[in-house]
């Protein structure tokens, strides 16, 4: 009597079913994942803005011009410090929200993370990691859209929406709708 071995057409073809509802079951887990690693990106880049702020606060304390506001074109009020061989711009004693300071002093890559800010300290830097929809783009508006940065910035005044902010220190605004 011949015994065959093998696979019969039909197992093949339930095996093929089988591995297809596996990779669309997996599929969103997959993606969800690179959602949490933009957003980790994220956060990151937020903590380590956060301890930096708290270190140039430490020397602009030291130095004395931890008071001092900043001005927007030429900062001619001295509230700069010299870190690292770079000058950087304060407000307040705090990191101005200018690409120059940001990647001055987090040492960031071109290439990994965008940066983008008008320039002065009342309208936001936008920190965007390379995976995120707006990386690309050079449009603060589109970065905007994406829905996936962190924003950095000073509030102009010390209210807002009727409610009273401290306007000396920054604020960090994490967006990942769009992650």
């Amino acid at each position: 009597m011949n015994r065959y071995k093998g696979f019969t057409l039909i197992e093949l073809i339930v095996v093929i079913v089988i591995l297809g509802i596996l990779a669309v079951v997996a599929m969103p887990k997959f993606l969800n994942l690179q959602r949490d690693a933009r957003i980790a990106d994220l956060k990151g880049a937020e903590g380590a803005l956060k301890s930096a702020n708290g270190i140039v606060y430490g020397k602009a304390a030291i130095k004395g011009v931890a008071e001092q506001e900043a001005n927007d074109w030429n900062n001619s009020n001295d509230s700069t410090l010299l870190i690292d061989g770079k000058t950087v711009s304060l407000h307040y004693g705090y990191i101005l929200p200018t690409e120059w300071n940001i990647r001055a002093i987090m040492s960031m890559n071109k290439s990994d993370w965008s940066v983008l800010s008008t320039g002065t300290r009342y309208r936001p830097a936008y920190i965007i990691p390379k995976s995120a929809p707006g990386f690309q783009t050079q449009s603060i508006s589109a970065v905007e859209q994406s829905k996936c940065y962190l924003s950095y910035y000073f509030y102009r005044s010390g209210i807002v929406d009727g409610k009273p902010v401290n306007y000396k220190v920054p604020v960090y605004k994490l967006e990942i709708a769009g992650c």
